[in-house]
């Protein structure tokens, strides 16, 4: 997360909750070549 405590992007994501838990949600129920993509995005910026 933005604070340092998450040592990866995915982390950060499984960490979220209260208004983002529904964002959370959404990426745990992608496929495993979704959260490929999405990460890869992710780390390209």
């Amino acid at each position: 997360m933005h604070d340092g405590r998450a040592s990866s992007i995915e982390e950060a994501i499984l960490m979220h909750g209260g208004e983002a838990s529904g964002s959370k949600q959404k990426y745990q129920a992608l496929s495993a070549a979704e959260k490929g993509a999405i990460l890869k995005f992710l780390n390209s910026l």
